[in-house]
């Protein structure tokens, strides 16, 4: 009964505040940033989440095959973090994926690595290199700790083929952390410009999980369906940040194992959860009011992640936040080493993941 009363409290104040955003944004003579109104309505909603156990009414319906689980280290007995990570080692493992026409970045990237992180091993997964390509990679990893591997598309579902989906991201992450234990993500399109902040190091180790934020909230990049899929109502996303995949440290402790990756995985497996029929990623229209609708655009595998997160961590994304004044590393444009068998592909350079150089729209 005390819950109940609990969560028809919260109703009752989340749906206050969206009457008072619709009448602020469009009566109000000021237009606060998204940034500002999402900081703001959260620090309230916060207050009044404590105390209540809001999860999904049942688990979600998973269709995956548990050989892809299994292959993926989802065991009884799985590795964690930190009896089970590789020796001599120094984590967390620097790891990216490449595609055709993004040589020219992946030569950039490691050059980079080996500047400011020399101790960290980079591991470059081939997602659809021609020949001359990886030879290239190869060649260059042989001056540094780096290893280019061919990504094994023939073992998961057929959708995983298409790049636009970024369903690769998540398993590759998951695949690295159950050999290694610890992995720092970063797209292709970044360079590293500083060593890796200490602070930033031990939040990552003793958290589980840095990640960097996006001034937008979860509903207004996510498909509805995606929130039907994991059982949870789009409104408690009102005025949960999302974070940005392209950049983000993950170590393989039992919480984030269980909590994070497997859901997170599970639906990057499942078609129809990373990529609902009806999304696209383009036609993005954030003048729409209030701020937290749906802008039409879904991030797919960036969308699944923070769906995952808002249930994991209460709707509170504080806990795993870092500020971007300890960012090491920056967003570059397109560089080039030699003619690639494809057209080089230009990239977003505003600093938030909203259009990317590999084509992501459905």
């Amino acid at each position: 009964m005390v819950e109940q009363m609990k969560s028809k409290s919260f109703v009752a104040l989340l749906a206050c505040i969206v009457l008072t955003s619709i009448i602020v944004c469009l009566f109000g003579d000021s237009k606060p940033s998204i940034h500002e109104f999402v900081s703001t309505t959260q620090k309230q909603l916060t207050k009044q989440l404590k105390g209540i156990k809001v999860l999904p009414s049942e688990a979600p319906e998973v269709d995956v095959n548990q050989n892809y689980l299994k292959l993926l280290g989802f065991t009884n007995n799985p590795r964690l973090y930190p009896s089970s990570t590789w020796s001599n080692v120094t984590l967390p493992v620097i790891v990216t994926a490449v595609s055709s026409g993004e040589t020219g970045l992946a030569v950039g990237l490691i050059r980079s690595s080996q500047k400011y992180l020399p101790d960290h091993v980079v591991l470059l997964y081939d997602l659809d290199l021609s020949e001359e390509e990886a030879a290239i990679l190869v060649k260059t990893c042989n001056l540094t700790k780096c290893s280019v591997q061919k990504f094994d598309f023939d073992s998961f579902p057929s959708h995983l083929h298409s790049l636009k989906l970024s369903a690769f991201r998540p398993v590759i992450i998951q695949e690295v952390l159950n050999k290694a234990g610890a992995v720092l993500w970063l797209d292709i399109q970044f360079r590293f410009n500083k060593t890796l902040p200490s602070s930033v190091l031990k939040n990552a180790e003793q958290k589980g999980l840095v990640a960097w934020k996006l001034d937008h909230p979860t509903s207004s990049l996510t498909h509805q369906k995606m929130f039907d899929y994991f059982h949870i109502s789009q409104e408690y996303y009102y005025f949960h940040h999302m974070v940005d995949p392209s950049h983000i440290i993950l170590y393989n402790t039992e919480s984030i194992h269980h909590k994070l990756m497997l859901p997170w995985v599970q639906c990057a497996l499942t078609l129809d959860c990373i990529a609902p029929i009806g999304a696209q990623g383009s036609g993005c229209r954030f003048n729409k009011k209030p701020m937290y609708r749906y802008s039409g655009c879904h991030r797919y595998d960036m969308s699944a992640l923070n769906v995952v997160l808002g249930l994991m961590y209460n709707f509170s994304a504080h806990n795993y936040v870092a500020s971007y004044k300890d960012k090491f590393f920056d967003l570059v444009k397109q560089e080039t080493i030699s003619k690639p068998s494809k057209p080089l592909l230009t990239r977003n350079t505003t600093g938030e993941t909203l259009s990317y150089g590999r084509n992501r729209n459905v």
